[in-house]
Order: structure tokens, then sequence, then C-alpha cells
């Protein structure tokens, strides 16, 4: 075993250790004291859904608050959260904080290669800002949404649903103990308002949670210069650009349904597009309800996601965004690619390039073998995939009824856009090693 940990890539054991966290969860979970029926339960259901919340997704096969018992609830909520923050972050707490210990060499590669983070910023301090952060985001949610449970329920419950729903929040898992996920809240103001910031904090990464910060410490202090990275601008701007064009698009295609006043079309319109784009999965209507505009609106934030070194899935804001500027940077006939006054890399495009190419190859193959296996119609199967792999959780409601081969490719889903597609390849290739040689330069014509 040492000979093979040894032999093992970074990003192999890195994935290695998500499989085992799975699989161990979902033993756990399939044990009948996770049960309300107190028997054993299906392995497979038990396998998509710990791969579902370790991959922050929120795609279930059973109803959370009635099937699972406490230690069932508790057993999955752990796995969110460990998940969601990843459970390399745990390290360096458990090996300098508890142990005073110092971290080995292969443990710095690890982390560095689970956490996308500049090459100035230390990795044991940015760990900090990670666990220190999520405890505060997710504390201050809970209490909010406590408090405005309490008007309906115990206080004991209104805390526990709190502190559930807050976690599912802020690492983008979209998971609830209640049946109906979050339409009870409607379109009231507090829930939504707290869920929607508590999504986005979890979904535009942590470092730029650390970036705006550092700068708004500079502010105080009134120290120069105080600019956000070009990755952090590049971050926020199309998170606010995906959000209010989501929004503005299930506004003006479910303006013609009855029951709703302007302002609550708005809520929940803006409760679906964060929900989506920071790929949580919360959802405050029926999904299935939404007309066809709507939801491919929905599977386009799903697919693009949150932005990187977050609790959310998808190819990611900053992705999308390089690729706009490369395609920007060809159509003016510019070599270099530009934003904020900043020449990003040819590295970085072609890794956005391959990352979304990646992505596109794995969704169409499993709609593909998905469509030919379930009597679902393409959008509720294409809907089912996009989530599965933006580790949403949204759904048309035919989860349920997927077999049982559907449901291990959209476990195998989940997990590859967790990891991301190019973490997959690069565990399955190995160690990576220059070519030797160079072969002959030749023209190819594209377009």
């Amino acid at each position: 075993m040492p000979k093979l940990l040894r032999a093992a890539t970074p990003i192999q054991i890195l994935v290695t250790g998500f499989a085992l966290i799975v699989v161990v969860s979902a033993v756990l979970l399939a044990m009948p004291f996770s049960s309300t029926k107190h028997d054993f339960q299906s392995f497979t259901d038990c396998l998509f859904m710990t791969s579902s919340a370790i991959s922050t997704t929120g795609l279930v096969v059973a109803d959370i608050g009635k099937d699972y018992t406490l230690f069932g609830q508790l057993v999955m909520l752990v796995v969110v959260q460990v998940g969601g923050i990843g459970y390399m972050c745990f390290l360096p707490v458990v090996v300098v904080g508890l142990l005073g210990g110092r971290l080995s060499i292969s443990t710095r590669m690890l982390l560095r290669e689970s956490m996308a983070r500049p090459s100035w910023l230390d990795m044991v301090k940015f760990t900090k800002v990670i666990l220190v952060s999520t405890a505060v985001i997710e504390s201050i949610g809970a209490v909010m949404l406590a408090w405005y449970w309490a008007g309906f329920m115990p206080l004991g419950q209104a805390v526990y649903a709190g502190i559930y729903h807050s976690i599912n929040a802020f690492c983008t898992a979209g998971m609830s103990i209640w049946t109906t996920n979050m339409m009870g809240i409607g379109s009231a103001l507090l829930p939504n308002i707290t869920i929607i910031l508590v999504e986005l904090l979890g979904g535009i990464g942590f470092f730029v949670l650390y970036d705006i910060a550092r700068q708004s410490k500079k502010m105080v202090r009134r120290v120069h210069p105080r600019a956000l990275t070009t990755h952090s601008r590049l971050a926020l701007t199309v998170t606010a650009i995906v959000v209010l064009v989501g929004t503005l698009v299930i506004v003006l295609t479910e303006w013609h349904k009855p029951g709703m006043t302007a302002g609550e079309r708005v809520v929940t319109a803006a409760f679906q597009s964060v929900s989506a784009s920071t790929t949580t999965g919360f959802n405050s209507v029926d999904i299935a309800a939404l007309g066809a505009p709507a939801l491919f609106m929905l599977a386009i934030l799903m697919f693009i996601g949150a932005s990187p070194n977050s609790t959310g899935g998808g190819i990611k804001t900053t992705t999308l965004g390089v690729m706009v500027a490369g395609l920007w940077a060809l159509l003016k006939g510019h070599e270099d690619i530009t934003m904020f006054r900043r020449r990003v890399a040819k590295r970085t495009l072609d890794s956005a390039s391959s990352l979304t190419l990646a992505a596109v190859f794995w969704v169409t193959a499993v709609i593909g073998i998905m469509l030919i296996i379930e009597p679902a119609s393409f959008l509720e199967v294409f809907f089912e995939v996009v989530s599965a792999f933006g580790n949403v959780g949204l759904s048309m409601g035919i989860t349920t009824k997927l077999s049982t081969v559907s449901r291990l490719l959209l476990s195998a889903t989940m997990f590859f856009g967790r990891l991301g597609p190019l973490a997959i390849g690069f565990s399955l290739i190995g160690k990576r090693a220059s070519p030797l040689h160079h072969y002959a330069e030749d023209n190819v014509f594209v377009g």
C-alpha cells in the first residue's frame, strides 16, 4: 500500500479519497439505524445519495426528512459539509492544530492540487480562511433562517432546520429535510434573501472572499493599491451577468402565469436563477411546472455553474469568461487575450476550452445512453443530466423513477462534475512527462 501511495499522483490520491468517502458514507446510510423503517436500504440508492452529497449536487432518490433517522440525516449533512469545503481542508487542522505537527511535502502537494489559489498565498493560511469563513457565513445564515422558521414551528425544530439548510445553501448542495424543498417559503423576503446571499457567498469562491476582505482592510487603512485581482473581478462580473440574465429570462418567460404579484415574480425568479447559477439546487417553485424557455435558461446556468475554489460545480464562471475573452481577441485579430488591463496566458484558454469540451462530451454521452434506456422525454433527461454534472440538484421529478443503470450513470456524472473533467483525466493518465521530441508543424483548416 505505501508503494502504491508513493507511485500515485496527488490528483489520483484526491480522487481515491473522495471515492472512499462516498463508499463509507453509503455503507453507514444503508444500515438499519439510518432508516426510519429500521431495515437495510438499497446500497445503490445510498451510493447515489452520498455521491449527490459529496458532490454537493442535491439530487435525491429518498426523502431525507421522512426516510432517514436523525443519524442518517446527520450523515448526509456531514458528507455535504466535507464535500462543500473539500476534505483536504481538514488535514492542516488535524496535523497542525490538533497534533502540533508539520505538514509533509506530499501533503502540501495534495493541498496545492485540491485548492486553487495564487502561489503567493500560503496554503495553511488559506485553509484557515476557508474554515473560518465557512463557519461564520453558515452560522449567520442559520440564525436568520431559524429566526424566520421559529414563527411557524417549535424553537428546537427551527434551529435544526436553520442549521441544516444554511449548511446546504453555503455548500451549494440544496438538500432539504422537507419533501417540497423550499416551496414552503414562497416569496417571503427574509428566507429568500438569506438563502440567496449564503448561496452567492458559497458559490463565488473562497479566494474571492479572501481578496474582498483583504482589499477592504486596505481601504479602511487607506493603503494603496487596493484593486481586486483579475480573477476576482472576472468571477464577480460573470456571476452578476449570468444571475441578472437568468432572472430576467425567467421573469419574462413565466410572466403570463397567474397567481403572483410583480414583486413576487422577481423574488422567485431571482431565487431560482441564483440557485441554478451557484449550483445549489433549492427550489421555491415546482420546477416541472416551468415552461421550456425557463428550463433551458436554468440548464445553461447549471452548466456554467459557480466560480473556481468554491463549493459549487459546473464548468465555472471564469472558464466562460476566459473563453469569451479568447473569442473576442480572435474576432479583433489580437494576439493577446486581455481583460481588466491584464493579459491572460494562452495556456489558461487551452485549459478552459479543454475542460468545456470534456464536459460537453461526457454530458452528451450520458444523455444519449439515458434516452435509450429511459421512457422520459428529451427535456427531462437533458435537464437531469446537466443538473447532475453541474452538481445542482434541480429536477423535473424523474429522479426516483430512473433505472439502476441511470442512477449509476448520474452518480458518476456528479462525481465527474465535482472533481472536474481535467482532474479525472489526469488521475487516469497518471504522471505526466514532457515529450522527448516534436513533430513537424502542418496546417489544419477549421471553421
